[in-house]
């Protein structure tokens, strides 16, 4: 995946790294937490890795929660790394388990991981598979693109069918409008209000109404934009150079101190199929889409530079050398001989 989180290893987890490769653990579970890694489980075990195998799964799973799994595969620093994220989780959860896989297995240390597994069942971690996968039909070493290319095949080929509304594609996630938000934008395009204003509730997975203006004027639309948290906005700008109406949808992301991963993830993820069903189902044909953030400019010359007609490239031309037959004719003389001494 393309998208990075950020979220790295800290202090605490960096010493139960330790404790795994001095062989005092067995098998440890890391899930992301307010973004942050953090070790939800752990399992001494004992000399047989198959006993200890068959004592810890499928028992320390949540089918809502994905994780990593660390399990060391002999007494010597030879680790398994399955990260899990079963259909039954929430996009907003397995996004960032995703985007902090790579990160994750560079800082736990490539060397120490003979088999890199993606699993999205519980029933993927029955004994007999990983035996299976373990003695001949292990996978074939790869390298960190090829794992990384053969991680996200697998995420398709276990994408769920999609129902009334699909919660994740190839081109993002894609959330419900609310009804609120849906008979405000049927507003919008009757042109009975010129802003509206919706934002992503990340609990609920779906995208609502956040506010609307009957008549929002240009120089009150920077103060009309949040500082402190991404939204959708939609405005109807009054062009005065072709005397037109112009639709902006405008995309404010604050800095990144100001708002989480998960969220930034969800809203960037989400903006191309939310654009196509406000064009397919409230037929809005948006004019320019912006993205800004809270040191962006918004008022009445920005809007309308985006619409001002483009001055016309001067090209330096240059005149084409005259062909040989034109150019004048040189006179050669010789030059006087020299005698050698």
């Amino acid at each position: 995946m393309a998208y990075q989180t950020g979220i790295r290893a800290d202090s605490t987890l960096l010493k139960f790294f330790e404790q795994c490769k001095n062989g005092k653990v067995r098998m440890g579970k890391i899930v992301i937490k307010k973004e942050v890694l953090s070790v939800n489980y752990q399992y001494e075990g004992t000399n047989d890795w198959r006993a200890d195998w068959s004592t810890v799964f499928p028992n320390c799973l949540d089918s809502f929660e994905p994780c990593y799994i660390l399990f060391r595969f002999t007494n010597k620093n030879e680790w398994i790394f399955v990260s899990f994220a079963d259909d039954l989780a929430p996009v907003r959860e397995k996004m960032p388990l995703a985007a902090t896989r790579a990160t994750f297995m560079s800082e736990f240390g490539q060397s120490f991981i003979i088999h890199s597994w993606h699993f999205t069942n519980k029933h993927d971690f029955d004994l007999d598979k990983i035996e299976k996968r373990v003695a001949g039909i292990s996978e074939k070493p790869m390298t960190e693109v090829e794992r990384q290319l053969d991680y996200a095949s697998r995420e398709r080929a276990h994408a769920p069918l999609p129902n009334v509304f699909p919660m994740q594609t190839l081109r993002g996630c894609t959330f419900p409008i609310d009804r609120d938000a849906l008979n405000e934008l049927e507003n919008f395009k009757n042109g009975s209000i010129n802003f509206v204003q919706l934002s992503i509730d990340t609990l609920n997975e779906a995208i609502k109404l956040e506010g609307v203006k009957e008549k929002l004027e240009v120089s009150q639309l920077q103060s009309a934009i949040p500082k402190k948290e991404p939204r959708y906005s939609f405005y109807r700008y009054h062009n005065q150079s072709d005397d037109s109406d112009k639709i902006f949808f405008i995309y404010s992301l604050p800095p990144s101190a100001e708002v989480s991963v998960k969220e930034r993830m969800l809203y960037s993820s989400c903006k191309l199929s939310f654009l196509d069903n406000v064009k397919n189902d409230c037929n809005i044909e948006v004019s320019k889409k912006i993205e800004v953030d809270s040191k962006d400019k918004l008022d009445d010359a920005t809007l309308a530079s985006y619409f001002a007609p483009e001055e016309p490239i001067k090209r330096q031309t240059f005149s084409k050398p005259a062909p040989p037959s034109k150019t004048p004719r040189r006179l050669i003389r010789d030059l006087p001989q020299t005698t050698a001494i």
